[in-house]
Formats: C-alpha cells, structure tokens, sequence
C-alpha cells in the first residue's frame, strides 16, 4: 500500500493522518497538564488540527470520534462513567460544534454531485435496508474468512445480494 506515500495526489492521506495523530498528541498533552482548557495553549492547537485534518482529508473527521473515546477510556480517572462523560463533554464541545458546522456544510453548500447520494439507481438493494444488511454480513463473513483462509484474495464488486441470514 505504497500508494498514500509515492503518488503527489494522494499527499492528503498522510496529511491527514498527521493533523489526526497531531490533535490527539496534543489533547492527551493538555489533559496531562492538569490545567484549564482556556488557558492551555496544546488544547488551542488541538482545536486547530480537527479542521486541518478534515480539510486535508475527510476521514479526519475521525478525531471526532477519538478525542471523547481517548479522554474518556484513558485519560480521565474518575470512577463514574458519566462524570468521566460529563468533562469530556464540557471540554471537547469546541469539536462537537466544527463536527455539526462540518455536516452541515458538507450537507448544502459543499454536496458536490449529490454526494449523500449513494445510489444512482432505484433497485432491490437500493430500497430495501433489511437486504443491503444481510448483504454487509455476507461480505464481511466473506472478508473475515480471508483472514484465516487466503485465497483468491481480490475484491469483487458484483457480489450477489444476500435475502436471508442463511446465504454464507
């Protein structure tokens, strides 16, 4: 997977990656601090990451997910989960609210070609969840079997629909 690397068009991988691991590195730093979140300059830098990362690459929305999983699982040493869910949420709302702007915008001004528009066409798997479901396990069921079987390892785009939980 040299690819993210090598190719000049694929810089936003790697850079994203960077902003993502960077803003990260720099919460655990200010919640190590022990200090006010207004008054830490790490916090500050870690806000200015989430957008970096998301404009570099969209998966850097994934900080999002990671900062209240990191501060919450590790880094916080309260007993009680929802006191631990409590701070997190007073100090990460900064990224809850570029989160929503981000969906928002990504939801009117910046939707290029209908782009929560998955399907094009209006089929079976198209219409109907209960199918598209059953197909995600049979593809995962699928892929995880690759993990201890590998062979014939390419992945096909034309797999059958599955119609009940039997179809392996």
């Amino acid at each position: 997977h040299n690819e993210a690397i090598v190719y000049v068009n694929s810089l936003g991988d790697a850079l994203a990656n960077f902003f993502v691991f960077g803003g990260l590195l720099l919460f655990v730093r200010f919640r190590q601090s022990g200090k006010p979140a207004y008054a830490s300059r790490n916090f500050w830098f870690a806000i200015v990451c989430y957008p970096l990362a998301i404009m570099s690459k969209e998966t850097g929305f994934v900080l999002f997910g990671l900062l209240p999983l990191v501060d919450i699982v590790l880094l916080q040493k309260d007993k009680s989960f929802w006191v631990r869910a409590g701070k997190s949420l007073k100090t990460l709302w900064p990224f809850f609210a570029m989160a929503a702007i981000y969906i928002v915008m990504r939801g009117t001004c910046l939707d290029f070609n209908g782009s929560f528009n998955f399907y094009k066409e209006n089929n079976e798997f198209t219409s109907s969840i209960a199918i598209r479901l059953l197909t995600f396990f049979k593809v995962m069921t699928q892929y995880t079997g690759f993990l201890f079987f590998p062979h014939q390892l390419r992945v096909e785009r034309q797999m059958p629909w599955a119609h009940s939980l039997l179809e392996w």
